[in-house]
């Protein structure tokens, strides 16, 4: 797990605003405070958090998020607040919303078919990894009990 500027703050025993001073180059600071502020972001690998450092976000959602991608790891590890849609992984290493592609895809077809329409096409596009909606539409038709010519 990434140290964090309260981590780098509690062990300066200084307040979180002056370790963040240190790393923006603001505000009076004794110059020993700094140097010693300075000393323990080198020895633990401190890595300022760019989004939080900013106050830019809340949290994050990822769409279409790929599960092992080893790009996202650090975002999940730095205790972020993310959440990924679609991202069904055994042992994830954040939260996730899933949804069922195949009940979708027949209600979708059923509720068409009693809307009367007997001519419905299927276009499929390009399929990513756990990306089943548009698969499950066509998969759909006899598992909806409806019967195409």
């Amino acid at each position: 797990m990434n140290t964090t500027i309260s981590d780098i703050a509690r062990l300066a025993n200084v307040p979180a605003m002056t370790v963040s001073r240190v790393t923006n180059g603001g505000g009076p600071i004794k110059k020993e405070t700094a140097e010693r502020i300075r000393q323990l972001i080198i020895e633990p690998n401190y890595t300022p958090n760019l989004i939080a450092r900013r106050n830019l976000l809340d949290g994050l959602i990822l769409i279409k998020a790929t599960p092992g991608d080893n790009r996202l790891k650090p975002l999940f590890e730095s205790g972020f607040p993310a959440m990924a849609d679609n991202f069904k992984q055994e042992n994830a290493s954040c939260n996730f919303v899933d949804s069922e592609n195949i009940r979708g895809a027949r209600l979708t077809v059923r509720y068409l078919y009693e809307k009367g329409y007997r001519k419905t096409g299927f276009m499929k596009g390009f399929m990513a990894e756990g990306d089943m909606w548009r698969f499950s539409m066509r998969r759909s038709y006899p598992a909806a009990s409806i019967f195409t010519a």
